[in-house]
Parts: C-alpha cells; structure tokens; sequence
C-alpha cells in the first residue's frame, strides 16, 4: 500500500491471467473509487514474459516523487518455466504506463518484500536469496 503525494492510494498484488500469474496495480481515488486517468480504469499490470505461463508475484509498493512527474514502483518476485526466483521491478508512470522494468538474479531463490524511497529518491528493495544447500538464506537490501 501506497498513498500519493495527491492523496491517492496505491495497492499492488497478483492476478492470474489463462494459467499466467502477473503484477497487478490499482490505483484509487482518495473515496476508494478507481481512478479513471490511472491506465483508463484504474488498474495496470505486469507480465515479465510477455506471455506463457511464468509466475510474477508482486508484493511492494511505494510512491516515487511528486507532481505530474510522479511515478509507482512495484516489486516483486518473477519465475519464468521452472526457473529460479528472481528480483522484479516496474515503475509505472502517473498515467499506468510502464516507464521501465528489470528482473536480476542473484544466484539463488531470490524473493523480493519490500520497497522503500530513500531521500535522495533511489529505489531500496529488500527481500532475500537463497544460494542453495549448506548455505544459509541471508536478507539484503539494493540501492
């Protein structure tokens, strides 16, 4: 959950789509209806494979600056045909507009929980990996 610098709430979670589970954002109006100028109802998402049958579990939110020039990051976790988990990060422009998105491994099951923007507006994502047997699962953080 997120709120706006213009008071508006940001809910992120996941949706399956034909057998493909995906980023789900929607955007509220402070009254909790949609809001309309948000991907055109109020709602956007986000499938790392641009198909099939991956799995894209998003589980963060946060709002990223202020004014028209505002933008929604969601994190999550992304596999794609059986893979290991890897890090998922969308930002999402004012308008529901994808501006940018990035998977990235760090070597093992990699889970993500949670975002943050810091003072000097970067991205902090927090979740953890796990580099594989005989080695213990440890949390991080990313700037």
């Amino acid at each position: 959950l997120a709120i706006q610098d213009d008071g508006k709430i940001v809910v992120v979670g996941t949706a399956t789509f034909a057998g493909d589970q995906d980023f789900v954002v929607a955007r509220l109006m402070a009254d909790g209806t949609p809001d309309p100028a948000f991907s055109f109802d109020g709602l956007a998402r986000f499938d790392f494979a641009g198909g099939g049958t991956d799995s894209d579990q998003a589980f963060g939110v946060a709002a990223q600056g202020t004014g028209p020039g505002r933008s929604i990051v969601v994190v999550g976790t992304t596999e794609q045909a059986g893979a290991e988990t890897n890090f998922g990060v969308v930002r999402f422009d004012d308008a529901g507009v994808v501006a940018s998105s990035k998977d990235f491994a760090l070597g093992g099951a990699d889970q993500v929980r949670g975002v943050a923007i810091d003072a000097m507006g970067r991205i902090v994502v927090v979740g953890h990996t796990d580099f594989g047997p005989g080695v213990i699962p440890g949390n991080l953080a990313i700037l």
